[in-house]
């Protein structure tokens, strides 16, 4: 494709229309206007003195993608690119055949959703409206939504590397700082990270995205990274890390100009990962105990998932004593002795013994960050919440149901008056993923307006008529199998 020819030439010589656009002390040196404006071609350009360049293809914006689980697509009127943005302000041009249209609007800081810890600008798109000024300088997550006439300016302060390749699984991320900014290059750098087999993606402000949905249909932008380390797509499937690669590595994310993303990855290995010594399998924790089904006879094993590195499992125990023990017998056990416990208010300690005042249903983590020295142990109240697309705070937080009571063996936990669109949910407990309470096998579907739901994959919930519905779940055999009743 031919190089595309400044967008103010072609302002100037098609439509002799003006636009604020800084060309600092070097205008002299600018090529000479180009009558054929035929080489700049249709699409969505910034253009202004915070660019700092010629508005060309690297100011240019291509086809957002969103997430419409279970899939990643293109959306239409949804368009989106990475920018360094300096001081100073732009117009938002759209080309279409030969015709420039400039759109202005004021910016409104508000926090961003997925990471309140972080801001972002938002504003209304208007046509022939002044220059855009966002609130900092540095590289930027820009989209524009024709549909809701709105704009978004996402400020990318820092990245993560995360998954069970990386040491903090997919639970928690490893900061990729920011190295150095300027126009032309922005990199983002981390040292000695410990990379092992598996899978990874990278995500920026500790984001997995932002999500619209509740007030713009069909807009749950990503701000992660999977497809391949040379060619990043947003949203795309998680990139694998082979065995033989583990090792020590710095990882880079550099930006330079370019249409749409214009993001680059490398991983350098420096050395030899610390060898790994503490095995989960060596550790099969089970809680054993008069307050549990099986009393002190017998253990129930409390379940390990590798992609966290968390054992987790859901209890009844009733007013008595309890403790955890691994692989049936008492050489490894956790007790109020050895143990940094993080309990519900009924839990206490009973000699070397755990002991429960307050019967009931309790969620149980259990996690080392030593690989075994200490323990910390989580016991808490069993608490399902409802997350999701089709819920007003989308996948990025939950909404903890009510716990009703226990009537003949039933627990049931309520939501009243519960706003849900056309779109995904799920059930998770404790704010936890390890406990899924999903579409499928463990749970039956009752209530006036069960049919509203069907299986939206991956255990999910898909709710088919956007409206306000009761929500309760219950189960009759302690969190084996539930009853979700919606009407």
């Amino acid at each position: 494709m031919k190089q595309l020819v400044k967008l103010m030439s072609l302002f100037t010589a098609m439509f002799a229309v003006s636009f604020l656009i800084s060309c600092g002390d070097d205008d002299d040196d600018s090529p000479a206007p180009d009558p054929g404006g035929s080489d700049v071609p249709n699409g969505v350009y910034i253009v202004g003195a915070s660019t700092a360049a010629e508005p060309a293809a690297e100011f240019r914006l291509v086809a957002g993608r969103i997430d419409q689980f279970p899939d990643a697509v293109n959306r239409s009127g949804l368009t989106e690119g990475y920018m360094y943005i300096a001081d100073g302000s732009f117009n938002i041009v759209k080309v279409q055949d030969g015709e420039t249209t400039t759109f202005g609007g004021s910016v409104t800081q508000q926090a961003m959703p997925g990471n309140g810890d972080f801001n972002m600008g938002v504003g209304a798109l208007e046509e022939g409206g002044a220059a855009i000024t966002p609130f900092e300088t540095g590289l930027h997550h820009i989209s524009v939504d024709e549909i809701s006439n709105t704009f978004y300016i996402v400020p990318v302060k820092e990245w993560q590397v995360i998954g069970d390749a990386t040491p903090g699984g997919w639970g928690t991320g490893t900061p990729i700082a920011l190295k150095s900014s300027a126009p032309g290059e922005v990199v983002f750098e981390g040292t000695q990270i410990t990379m092992r087999g598996g899978e990874f993606k990278v995500r920026y402000n500790g984001s997995w995205g932002m999500d619209f949905s509740g007030t713009v249909d069909n807009l749950n932008m990503f701000t992660n990274f999977g497809g391949t380390p040379s060619s990043l797509v947003a949203g795309g499937p998680n990139m694998p890390f082979a065995d033989a690669d583990e090792g020590n590595y710095t990882i880079t994310i550099t930006y330079t100009p370019g249409a749409g993303n214009s993001l680059s990855l490398s991983l350098t290995r420096t050395g030899d990962a610390e060898e790994v010594t503490f095995d989960p399998a060596d550790w099969p924790w089970g809680i054993i105990g008069a307050a549990t089904e099986t009393g002190w006879d017998a253990d129930t094993d409390v379940p390990y998932f590798d992609w966290s590195g968390n054992w987790v499992g859901g209890f009844y125990l009733t007013a008595d004593e309890f403790k955890f023990r691994t692989d049936e017998n008492w050489t490894y056990e956790l007790n109020p002795g050895n143990t940094d416990l993080t309990s519900a208010a009924s839990i206490t300690e009973a000699g070397g013994n755990f002991a429960n005042d307050t019967p009931g249903l309790y969620f149980v983590m259990i996690n080392t960050s030593d690989e075994g020295s200490s323990w910390d142990l989580v016991i808490d109240n069993y608490t399902p919440e409802i997350i999701g697309g089709a819920t007003a705070t989308g996948w990025d937080a939950g909404t903890p149901l009510v716990f009703d009571g226990e009537d003949n063996g039933t627990l049931t936990w309520s939501l009243a008056d519960v706003a849900l669109t056309e779109d995904n949910f799920a059930f998770r407990v404790n704010g936890q993923w390890e406990i899924k309470i999903g579409f499928g096998a463990n749970t039956t579907i009752a209530g006036a307006n069960a049919s509203v739901l069907t299986d939206g994959g991956d255990a999910n919930f898909a709710v088919g008529t956007a409206g306000t519905y009761q929500i309760s779940l219950s189960t009759s055999d302690n969190g084996q199998t539930f009853t979700l009743t919606i009407d």
